[in-house]
């Protein structure tokens, strides 16, 4: 009698349990596909030449572009009328990934749509650039909006805190779904986007005030075709400070080059305007390695910024090599760059941050340094050290509602509470000496 053997067996067992799972999981996938697209001849237009007509959603763009000419567009609106159908279903994420995939499509091939065409994607784009709808609604009556007086904690708590991943978690939770509950919020988010992807300049929309905070311009990394219009406003507002908090050869893109421009822009400018680096030094570096294959560090720069008529000269902070969508990983270097901030800037100067996006990275500095500025402001009015209380929630959902895509997850949020919580320690020392 034959009797496998055990490793020969025990591999092909598996290997059959997997093709065997594999195959459900796409079973499944296909299931929902013919559900969103349920018109027949469009589930053929998607499938192209795929083998027994199935779905490959990475092939829906280029099969819908390469249709006859005398079919695409007629097609094409039936793609995009299936798509909209799904705003208010459990499906909105993959229609809006459809909708992001085709709109590369269009960019990539240099395709221009017709003015109908145009409209409907326009709308697309208008329906599914908002957040709302994006986390999970968390069912809490007793939590007024935008307000969790529980996590209004003396500064001295903060550092142990920033260990509580309990708290962290459930406030961060809770901002998150008061932003995406509300209209408000949403109607915010989506102007906030459009006019970033449309608007070459930089208005209102960037600037965040808050009580007893700095004057503060947090915005995504500057385009190369808005680099006239960020020497416009760095001279306008007097800028005493840029902060920059990615590196751009290591986060750019094809599609999306970023261009250091505190290095050399001129082929960018016009109009005699020039952003010129007097100087530059390290001033600090990390200990350890980041995802990069280097250590973080801290660069800082004085620039010369005209517009073609007035010159202004600023500061320019770089903490290089802090990967994008995590949290510093490497606190004390940023604490470092919160500490020379301090030194370089006093009084209500203006300071522009700005990382990749300008939501994740922003974030995290933008509430450390609202909130340290507010510690400083107490003391101003004669507060004792120990008296004073702080709540970051509250004041990051304030900062949502001028800049609502401002990322609040807890692994950022730690590092806020641990920085104040360190500055207060520094503050504490030096009043005990």
């Amino acid at each position: 009698m034959y009797t496998p053997h055990p490793v020969i067996h025990k591999t092909y067992y598996h290997a059959e349990v997997g093709k065997s799972q594999s195959s459900t999981a796409d079973d499944e996938r296909q299931q929902i596909l013919q559900e969103m697209f349920s018109d027949l001849l469009l589930r053929q237009a998607l499938a192209g030449t795929e083998k027994r007509g199935k779905l490959r959603e990475r092939n829906f763009a280029h099969n819908l572009l390469s249709l006859p000419e005398e079919v695409r567009e007629g097609m094409i609106i039936r793609y995009f009328e299936a798509l909209k159908a799904q705003n208010t279903s459990e499906r909105r994420n993959d229609a809006q990934r459809f909708y992001g995939k085709f709109r590369d499509a269009i960019k990539e091939k240099n395709i221009i749509l017709s003015e109908t065409l145009a409209s409907h994607l326009s709308d697309l784009r208008k329906l599914f650039t908002t957040n709302q709808g994006q986390f999970t609604v968390l069912h809490d009556s007793t939590i007024a909006f935008g307000k969790y007086p529980e996590a209004t904690r003396p500064i001295s708590e903060f550092r142990a805190l920033a260990q509580d991943e309990a708290f962290l978690a459930k406030y961060s939770a809770l901002v998150l779904m008061h932003c995406s509950q509300s209209p408000e919020m949403a109607a915010l988010y989506t102007t906030q986007v459009l006019l970033e992807e449309d608007d070459p300049g930089y208005g209102p929309e960037f600037e965040v005030k808050l009580p007893s905070s700095h004057h503060l311009f947090l915005m995504p990394y500057p385009a190369p075709r808005k680099l006239d219009a960020f020497c416009d406003m760095l001279v306008a507002n007097k800028v005493a400070l840029i902060i920059t908090l990615c590196t751009p050869h290591r986060e750019t893109k094809k599609e999306a080059p970023l261009v250091p421009y505190y290095e050399n822009t001129q082929d960018c400018l016009t109009e005699g305007r020039k952003i010129d680096c007097l100087s530059c030094k390290e001033i600090e570096k990390g200990k350890e390695p980041t995802q990069y294959d280097v250590e973080g560090r801290i660069v800082h720069r004085e620039l010369l910024v005209s517009n073609g008529r007035d010159e202004h000269r600023l500061h320019h902070l770089h903490y290089e090599n802090w990967p994008d969508m995590q949290p510093s990983p490497d606190i004390d270097l940023l604490e470092k760059v919160h500490q020379k901030r301090r030194a370089l800037v006093k009084g209500e100067e203006p300071v522009v941050i700005h990382c990749k996006h300008g939501v994740g990275r922003t974030a995290n500095f933008s509430l450390t340094d609202c909130c340290i500025e507010a510690i400083l402001h107490e003391l101003e009015n004669g507060k004792e050290l120990d008296e004073i209380v702080l709540n970051p929630y509250e004041m990051l959902f304030e900062m949502r509602k001028i800049r609502p895509n401002l990322v609040t997850h807890h692994s950022q949020i730690s590092q806020v509470y641990e920085i104040v919580g360190r500055f207060y320690e520094e503050l504490k020392q030096h009043a005990n000496k």
